[in-house]
């Protein structure tokens, strides 16, 4: 009996300083913390990005997170909390990047000032008209040798004619365009 009531005492030393320690860790100060998991945090984020100065710019955003944190950090590691900020960060940053890049990508796509956009928008235009009012035989032949890509064989294979006669129209379609131009 006498055992078990050792054992019994023993457990409720203990939690106490469990209890304990968990309120020296509430009352640690931001100076403290800092002191304490800064070398960890920075190790982390280098980690993950592998670049000085964006492990500096992580820890320290981290632990302005944690400064301005609201939550109740009790039952809580305070080292494996900064880690998870570290680690959302670094996510965010990232997602950033490749937004970054992708615009990039499509502005020099578009590099072409408006004007001059408009300007090829409007000769496209005049130049399909021009394409409509060739003869239609002669308009499909020039599709498929241009657009198609078609051999003169396979255009009079299609058009049930023969090859040299698929070339001819094919350059009458051409001239007939560059004396409307």
């Amino acid at each position: 009996m006498q055992e078990a009531h050792d054992y019994l005492i023993l457990q409720q030393a203990l939690c106490f300083d469990k209890r304990n320690a968990v309120e020296k860790a509430y009352a640690m100060t931001f100076e403290q913390s800092y002191q304490l998991y800064s070398r960890d945090v920075w190790r982390y984020a280098y980690f993950l990005c592998s670049d000085n100065s964006l492990a500096d710019d992580i820890t320290s955003e981290s632990f302005v997170r944690l400064w301005s944190t609201s939550r109740d950090l009790r039952g809580l590691t305070l080292r494996s909390y900064l880690f998870t900020i570290a680690r959302n960060l670094y996510i965010d940053m990232k997602r950033k990047q490749v937004v970054t890049i992708e615009l990039d990508e499509q502005i020099s796509a578009y590099s072409e000032p408006a004007e001059e956009r408009i300007h090829n928008s409007i000769r496209m235009k005049k130049f399909l008209g021009l394409v409509q009012q060739l003869d239609p035989d002669d308009r499909a032949a020039l599709l498929m040798r241009t657009q198609d890509e078609m051999s003169f064989a396979e255009i009079g294979k299609k058009l049930g004619i023969r090859p040299e006669a698929a070339k001819m129209r094919v350059h009458r379609a051409k001239r007939r365009l560059m004396e409307m131009i």
